[in-house]
């Protein structure tokens, strides 16, 4: 399929799928299926042991089984995920629930909003411009690391987890709840002058580090370049 502007649906099962441009799908129903879509604006998705890669979304809604996704750049994904692995190029915000499914983000713009349980989140880069990161987890490992400039206000609790913050502009406490099931509460700040950005987890077991990336990372580098092509600092340059 080359490109379709208007509204449709799409189901298939145990075959191969692919398109250019896809406006509006209100349906899509992949089961043992392979699908490659160069661009979708607004989709839902239902996938089971398929594999999906999307070069270009605005909005997605995701319920899935035993699934791989590679989505390249994204704007807003919802996720209803059983048993699946995601990797995600650049992304505004993702949400959702999980169990047993693995994120493996490159660059997040905006917010996480997720309930994972057992399984695992990790964020390459996260820019400044962050919003809010909120996780409820149970027995998922969560890695984290922020743009250097960044600067959040943190909330965790959590319940027999191993916790580790940046070791540079961060000033938290930590309050036990119940020391014999090992409950505490860390709250405070990490970065210079925090505004309104936030970090919420609460977590029973598993482990998270919050980090700052390594300006020498390549997708800080390739953040930077991406903020300064948007205010026309290359305007005139080929790229």
């Amino acid at each position: 399929m080359e490109d379709n502007l208007g509204a449709c649906t799409i189901s298939i099962s145990n075959g191969s799928f692919k398109a250019n441009t896809l406006n509006k799908v209100s349906g899509m129903n992949f089961t043992f299926c392979d699908a490659k879509i160069n661009r979708l604006n607004d989709g839902t998705i239902d996938a089971s042991f398929s594999e999906l890669a999307i070069g270009e979304s605005k909005s997605l809604i995701v319920n899935s089984v035993s699934s791989r996704f590679d989505l390249q750049k994204a704007g807003r994904i919802n996720a209803k995920s059983r048993r699946d692995k995601y990797f995600i190029g650049s992304v505004e915000s993702i949400s959702g629930d999980s169990y047993f499914s693995d994120y493996s983000i490159e660059i997040l713009s905006r917010e996480i909003n997720l309930l994972p349980k057992y399984g695992s989140i990790n964020v390459d880069l996260i820019e400044e411009s962050i919003e809010l990161i909120s996780i409820k987890s149970s027995f998922t490992d969560i890695s984290l690391d922020f743009e250097p400039s960044a600067a959040y206000n943190v909330d965790i609790r959590h319940i027999n987890a191993f916790v580790v913050l940046p070791n540079r502009d961060t000033k938290v406490e930590k309050k036990t709840i119940n020391e014999d099931k090992r409950e505490y509460m860390t709250f405070g700040t990490v970065g210079r002058n925090p505004c309104n950005s936030k970090v919420i987890i609460d977590a029973t077991r598993g482990n998270i580090y919050l980090n700052f990336a390594k300006p020498s990372s390549s997708h800080f580098l390739y953040s930077s370049i991406l903020r300064l092509v948007g205010i026309g600092v290359f305007n005139g340059l080929p790229l």
